[in-house]
């Protein structure tokens, strides 16, 4: 039987390329561009964070460029269960 590795991070996460417009600025949780978050890191590329807005974990991913992986971890919206 194998395991995956998996450790946990806090790291910046970015939820959308702008902030809202609505006028909050980014104060509601729901309408951040970044935030901080901690990601369940399942490989250099992928991992896992919960959001204020799912019950479920939401995948996150970032790009290897060869000479490493760094920056921010990007949220992949077709893994968000707008459940709560």
């Amino acid at each position: 039987m194998t395991t995956t590795k998996t450790t946990t991070k806090t790291e910046p996460i970015l939820n959308k390329l702008k902030p809202c417009g609505c006028g909050c600025h980014g104060s509601d949780p729901w309408h951040k561009a970044t935030y901080r978050r901690v990601v369940t890191i399942t490989s250099s590329t992928t991992g896992t964070v919960k959001l204020p807005y799912s019950t479920k974990p939401v995948r996150v991913t970032r790009h290897d460029y060869g000479e490493g992986v760094f920056g921010c971890w990007i949220v992949d919206v077709s893994s968000i269960d707008f459940d709560k």
